[in-house]
């Protein structure tokens, strides 16, 4: 057997070979090792009606790995509705989650959406995949079964994953790729939001209140930076502006060109303007299709000695803009007390 076809979410496979390196040549050679020998096919069907053995697959991949040093069925304990249950991975070792999936999408959709996050929340794995067959592997299970090419377009079709870890779905087939297809659901921009703020680009702009983020088509005059970012120096754990995307939360683009000029407009007006000033951190990110444009983000962290003032005036957040502090909002902030 051989891996065709990969789709990560989060970075999930660049980790993975990154980072585990021996889980990562365990999950090829464990999956090199499998082949539709005589063995694996089921001995009940006729010649012309020949399937392979889900479960003599399975077992086979789990001999496999465990040969490889995974721990092979992990369970867990968990509490539903005040009742222990448990639940089991295939293969764990070294943070490593693996499923291995020849059944229908309904079964890999609760991996990915349930199963997966239990054992992230427990501290069991830090990155999860799926092992399951290419459609034309598919097509020779025993039984009804869904493909990796189905799954992966009801994943893509999807606006947004609720899922804030990474995970990695891996196709197998027995016809040996060229090279095996990566392809990576998650955007370079997404990737940081989602570290920094939380939610993706596409949750971002679905919030009503937007404390901790701001987004900015074009950039500001000098005095509305300087608010800003005293509003932000203010708020617990700081924000960022989001510059060269439209209040609707769309990519409208920032002129690439134009990038050195506004990160040192903004270096100068925060040290000039804000008092104490804080620390500002910028990230550039390529606008799709388009190589003139980008997207700024400018990352504002939260200042020690509060309050963060700009002239004489105190600004925070409140919802989506930045607006001065009223005098029991400062004293709650001086008392280190949350103003929202």
């Amino acid at each position: 057997m051989y891996i065709e076809k990969v789709i990560s979410y989060l970075g999930a496979w660049e980790t993975l070979c990154e980072n585990f390196p021996d889980e990562i040549e365990n999950i090829v050679s464990s999956i090199d090792n499998i082949s539709l020998s005589k063995q694996l096919f089921d001995k009940s069907k006729t010649t012309q009606n020949k399937k392979f053995s889900i479960r003599d697959f399975t077992l086979k991949l789990e001999k496999e790995f465990r040969l490889s040093g995974w721990e092979i069925n992990k369970r867990i304990r968990i509490n539903f509705e005040g009742k222990p249950r448990f639940s089991s991975m295939n293969a764990v070792k070294n943070s490593v989650g693996i499923e291995f999936k020849f059944g229908k999408f309904s079964f890999v959709e609760s991996d990915l959406f349930v199963k997966f996050p239990i054992f992230i929340n427990k501290g069991e794995i830090k990155l999860a995949f799926v092992i399951m067959p290419m459609e034309s592997l598919s097509s020779k299970i025993n039984r009804s079964s869904s493909g990796f090419e189905m799954i992966a377009d009801r994943i893509k079709s999807l606006p947004s994953l609720s899922n804030k870890y990474p995970f990695g779905i891996i196709g197998i087939s027995d016809q040996q790729p060229n090279n095996i297809e990566i392809e990576e659901l998650t955007s370079e921009l997404d990737k940081y939001l989602i570290d920094t703020v939380g939610y993706s680009l596409f949750e971002m702009k679905q919030q009503n209140e937007r404390s901790n983020y701001d987004f900015k088509q074009d950039l500001p005059q000098n005095n509305k930076i300087a608010k800003q970012i005293c509003a932000m120096a203010n708020h617990p754990s700081g924000g960022i502006l989001i510059i060269g995307v439209n209040d609707n939360g769309i990519i409208s683009g920032f002129p690439r060109k134009e990038i050195d000029d506004a990160e040192l407009k903004i270096l100068n007006i925060n040290k000039d303007s804000c008092n104490p000033f804080p620390k500002v951190d910028f990230q550039v990110f390529d606008v799709t299709n388009s190589p003139d444009q980008c997207v700024l983000v400018v990352r504002v962290f939260e200042v020690n000695w509060k309050p963060c003032m700009s002239g004489d005036r105190i600004y925070i957040r409140s919802g989506s803009s930045a607006r001065v502090a009223k005098p029991n909002e400062i004293r709650r902030m001086l008392l280190n007390i949350d103003y929202e």
